[in-house]
């Protein structure tokens, strides 16, 4: 179930977070540099930071918790402070979860047994999150 720590790890576990890009820097800089995210172009800014602080913070998680009410708690807490150019794709994560789309089966956890969309919005999220934090 690799693709279901990633989306533990990689969107709220902080795997990718703050060691991608070429500076080093573990987070967001000043308001005006430009990074790749989910396939567009977004400044850099404060709700940047406040959103990878949080995805940050949650640390890595179990295979367990990719579809418990914590994860549904947490990513709902990531929509509250997500900058607007994911927040998009950060709703269509949290009606899945919160649809019960995943389960107990090991199967719905696996990203490839996602919705099409909700797919591409956790490849978006998962983009977003190596190139800004």
């Amino acid at each position: 179930m690799a693709g279901a720590v990633a989306v533990g790890a990689v969107l709220l576990g902080s795997a990718a977070c703050g060691s991608s890009g070429s500076s080093g820097s573990s987070g967001p800089s000043g308001g005006d540099e430009q990074v790749a995210g989910g396939g567009t172009t977004v400044a850099v800014g404060p709700a940047d930071a406040e959103f990878c602080e949080m995805v940050t913070s949650i640390g890595e998680v179990p295979e367990s918790y990719v579809g418990s009410s914590a994860h549904l708690a947490d990513v709902e807490a990531l929509v509250a402070v997500a900058p607007p150019a994911i927040v998009g794709d950060l709703e269509t994560f949290r009606l899945h979860i919160a649809s019960g789309g995943i389960t107990d089966d090991p199967d719905s956890k696996d990203i490839a047994n996602y919705p099409p969309d909700v797919r591409r919005a956790v490849e978006q999220l998962e983009a977003y999150v190596t190139s800004t934090c």
